[in-house]
């Protein structure tokens, strides 16, 4: 009586985020955290775990399931890296698959590791970077068509993620957020691109200025979401795998592929890709051609080091925020942005976070 047996562990324990002693509060992933005591620990590659890729027939099946569906710079990088490998297989068919089916699928860049980086602002620039770098890949991807498989919610820039694909499969009851606003955030992840090609340049501005949910039936209506299909999770699953695999066996396959290589010249010529790479970010942005260039801006004012604002008692967070949401060149110690960019993402991120702490 009292004793108590307790089994001795055979196996490694992972960890996969935590929270710094003292520190801001934040949890990062766990390699991020201890990075100053990784020498003393045995540490499994995070990419094994994070990513997945496998085969089912003529279909391919790429795998990310990032924590909360943030996803940082180094993950950006490595499911970039998935993606052109991904690509470059006999496969006719590509499915993207977020994290777990009824939780998360996607939400764009990490904020918790940006915000803890020695230096936030650089990080948030290189994360845009990647991520942006994600979604290129997914987009020029014409050997094979893509279908995007969003079991779980997801918002900002998981959802631009999930436009480039060629179709977008979604679970019922997920709800989709294709909006960055209400954090000061004016995106990427060529949003400009991909959201007007789907439901038309005035309701895609109105989805990123409403800043309000979609649910999957409206994203369905508006032609945000091609089909949502109800079910438990693995059903979800396999009803996706089912379609794709006869995506891939359609008679009319080769034309279909052919059409969807026609469509992507066709829009290089008329507007590189990478313009709406450097634009998409800023508060002027437009789906419109008329303001493909910097020149056409009515309201741009002259450049402004960063440090005239950097002291208006903003946090650093509010000071990331400020930069994802402008897309200029980085000096060193400075960057050029329209000051009406500082003004929106530091003044919307410190009214945010006084409004949390009065609750």
């Amino acid at each position: 009586m009292g004793h108590t047996l307790a089994r001795p562990v055979t196996r490694p324990s992972r960890i996969g985020r935590v929270r710094r002693v003292g520190g801001q509060g934040l949890k990062l992933p766990a390699t991020a955290a201890l990075c100053d005591r990784l020498a003393r620990a045995s540490v499994a590659p995070a990419g094994d775990r994070e990513i997945s890729y496998r085969r089912c027939g003529p279909v391919g099946v790429l795998r990310f399931a990032f924590y909360n569906g943030a996803m940082s710079t180094g993950q950006c990088d490595r499911l970039a890296a998935a993606l052109r490998v991904a690509a470059a297989q006999d496969t006719r068919v590509l499915v993207l698959r977020g994290g777990e089916v009824g939780e998360v699928f996607a939400n764009g860049i990490h904020l918790h590791v940006i915000e803890a980086a020695a230096n936030p602002e650089v990080e948030a620039w290189r994360n845009i970077q990647a991520i942006d770098d994600v979604c290129r890949e997914i987009i020029t991807c014409t050997g094979q068509l893509v279908v995007a498989s969003v079991g779980g919610n997801a918002g900002a820039g998981g959802v631009m993620l999930a436009l480039g694909a060629d179709r977008v499969l979604a679970r019922a009851g997920v709800m989709l957020n294709p909006h960055y606003r209400t954090m000061g955030l004016y995106g990427s992840e060529y949003w400009s691109y991909v959201l007007p090609r789907r439901v038309g340049a005035h309701r895609a501005e109105s989805l990123v200025g409403r800043c309000e949910p979609v649910a999957v039936e409206e994203a369905v209506r508006i032609g945000l979401v091609d089909e949502a299909l109800a079910g438990p999770p693995a059903a979800f699953e396999e009803a996706v795998l089912e379609y794709a695999t006869r995506l891939a066996t359609r008679a009319d396959y080769a034309s279909l592929l052919e059409r969807k290589r026609a469509a992507r010249a066709a829009d290089e010529r008329h507007r590189p890709l990478e313009s709406y790479r450097t634009r998409g970010t800023g508060p002027r942005d437009r789906c419109s051609d008329s303001l493909a260039s910097p020149a056409n801006w009515s309201d741009r004012v002259s450049p402004r080091p960063v440090d005239s604002v950097w002291d208006r008692g903003c946090s650093s967070r509010a000071r990331t925020t400020w930069l994802a949401s402008t897309r200029w060149p980085i000096l060193v110690g400075s960057v050029e942005a329209p000051i009406t960019a500082i003004e929106r993402g530091c003044s919307r991120l410190c009214t945010l976070r006084a409004g949390r702490a009065r609750r």
